[in-house]
């Protein structure tokens, strides 16, 4: 599924509010970055809606993406964390009921990317 489409983007974005279902306890993002912003960087968050306050948390973050390059970041019950594996990140935890992808930007640089997913039985 796509989350963000490609495009060329100068401050934070989130995808659209997604809902997991009783079948899918993770999800792996693909961070598809073809233009960097020189020295800046971005972070990969998935954030969880909180019912009773109606606020958004977040469930993992994914940082250091500094380059052009394709860019993986799971979230799955049970996983090990790996750090920065070759382009993948592995963090345990999860997948809340309604969550969404939020891409931050360190400054007002230019990044070209687009953020799509898969959801992990």
């Amino acid at each position: 599924m796509v989350l963000i489409e490609y495009g060329t983007r100068t401050a934070t974005t989130s995808s659209p509010d997604q809902r997991a279902d009783r079948t899918h306890r993770g999800v792996r993002l693909y961070l598809d970055v073809t233009a960097a912003a020189g020295s800046q960087n971005l972070t990969v968050q998935i954030q969880g809606l909180d019912p009773a306050s109606d606020k958004w948390v977040d469930a993992t973050k994914f940082s250091n993406v500094s380059s052009t390059g394709i860019y993986q970041c799971e979230l799955y019950p049970g996983a090990v964390n790996t750090g920065s594996v070759t382009g993948l990140q592995v963090q345990g935890g999860s997948l809340p009921r309604t969550w969404r992808a939020v891409v931050t930007h360190s400054s007002t640089g230019s990044w070209a990317y687009s953020l799509g997913a898969h959801l992990v039985p």
